[in-house]
């Protein structure tokens, strides 16, 4: 197995980005609830049961392009930027796709541990 760290490709304007966030606590969890913004966006709140998630697609503004959610998990709570357009080294997948997934210890972009509860 190969590590390596996938070097940010700016992106241009015509860019459009997938962001997915899944729920993937055990069945007996309950669901979590998710609350996506930008600068100029309110994604509104959604309410996911295991294995439901939610997505969205948008176009990058170069530069400022910022999205950031936060996700409830009962009376946890983990905030974090989903997509930041000043990102130097993308931790995505591949700079036009980041999905991440709740679980029973927090966020986890693709297999990589994000962000706590």
């Amino acid at each position: 197995m190969r590590n390596f760290i996938r070097l940010y490709q700016p992106a241009i304007e015509e860019d459009t980005i997938h962001v997915s966030i899944t729920n993937q606590l055990p069945p007996d969890a309950g669901p979590i609830s998710v609350v996506c913004k930008s600068k100029d966006d309110d994604l509104g709140n959604h309410t996911l049961t295991v294995n439901q998630d939610f997505h969205f697609d948008f176009c990058v503004k170069p530069f400022v392009t910022l999205f950031y959610c936060s996700v409830r998990w009962g009376n946890k709570v983990a905030s974090f930027d989903v997509y930041n357009a000043m990102w130097l080294i993308s931790p995505c997948e591949s700079y036009k796709s980041c999905r991440y997934y709740a679980n029973d210890k927090g966020i986890f972009l693709g297999s990589k541990f994000w962000n706590n509860w």
